[in-house]
């Protein structure tokens, strides 16, 4: 059985019908779920981009990695060639993925890292 038994029969000039299908273009919605959530009082919103849930994923992955990274060099107070290259890894992914779904410019990593202590490939935190 139908949950909902009622339809409703309206018109629109041209100018209202294009908005009316843009509106579920722009957010990916059925003709049908745009009225009902205006009816509802909904503002509708349109869909992310394509790409913005890697985007999301890739962001809260350098989030994980740089917080563990962190937490090394605060409690060693130094980081290591392979640390700093995955952070720059993630980084670059993550302004590439931008660029891709926003048109970021990707910036240069000229400032390198002070070495610290005599072991080579050590950075200071």
């Amino acid at each position: 059985m139908r949950q909902r038994n009622h339809r409703v029969l309206f018109r629109l000039n041209d100018e209202e019908y294009l908005h009316f299908i843009k509106q579920g273009e722009n957010t990916g919605l059925s003709q049908e779920e745009v009225l009902r959530g205006l009816i509802a009082g909904l503002e509708i919103q349109p869909r992310a981009p394509e790409g913005f849930a890697k985007m999301i994923a890739l962001l809260s992955n350098m989030a994980n990695n740089t917080n563990q990274i962190a937490r090394i060099a605060n409690s060693t107070r130094c980081i290591d060639d392979e640390q700093v290259a995955r952070l720059l890894e993630m980084m670059q992914r993550i302004y590439r993925a931008g660029k891709d779904l926003v048109g970021w410019k990707i910036p240069q990593y000229d400032d390198a890292p002070k070495a610290c202590g005599s072991g080579k490939g050590h950075y200071e935190s």
